[in-house]
């Protein structure tokens, strides 16, 4: 399977049924809040820990340069493990301490980076937005803080919703 850079390869929350080896570039982790906490090169497999523990995927996957990836139906693979018992045993042991491993990094880049700090060029974006929408009377301290903290979800992802669709418009 062919993915230019950035590119989804999943997304998470999507149902596990593949799993991935790397076979040219390189495949970013983001978690939940769109920042990347782990990079796969080549010969690395990945999606093996949440196809073993039948988990949906526990975060997004996407390529981060042009690459080349072998897809593995995690069903058929079952089938074969089913006459290698031990072997099905070790790659289990791995794809638990994999889960934990992203888990780890996950809550490392979430807590360094909550899901609120989207990133500062797109915090100036919603800042000159909130400005637009009637906030014109906040210094850009007081704009960020309430960014920062105060923003809810759902008019950030409003703001930033109106913000890709009026960029297309103009391209």
């Amino acid at each position: 399977m062919k993915f230019q850079r950035g590119d989804p390869i999943y997304q998470q929350g999507d149902f596990a049924e593949n799993i991935y080896i790397v076979h040219q570039g390189e495949v970013k982790m983001y978690a939940v809040n769109g920042f990347p906490y782990h990079t796969y090169k080549i010969g690395d497999v990945f999606g093996d820990a949440d196809c073993f523990l039948n988990e949906p995927r526990d975060s997004k996957a996407a390529a981060a340069i042009p690459c080349i990836l072998y897809s593995i139906n995690f069903d058929k693979l079952n089938e074969l493990l089913v006459q290698f018992p031990e072997q099905k045993s070790k790659m289990l042991a791995n794809a638990k301490k994999a889960n934990s491993m992203h888990r780890k990094k996950m809550m490392q880049v979430e807590k360094k980076n909550p899901i609120y700090g989207i990133a500062n060029i797109q915090d100036d974006k919603i800042i000159g937005k909130l400005k637009d929408f009637g906030f014109h009377k906040l210094n850009d301290a007081m704009s960020r803080n309430l960014v920062k903290k105060d923003l809810s979800s759902a008019v950030r992802a409003m703001i930033i919703k109106n913000m890709n669709e009026n960029s297309q418009k103009t391209t």
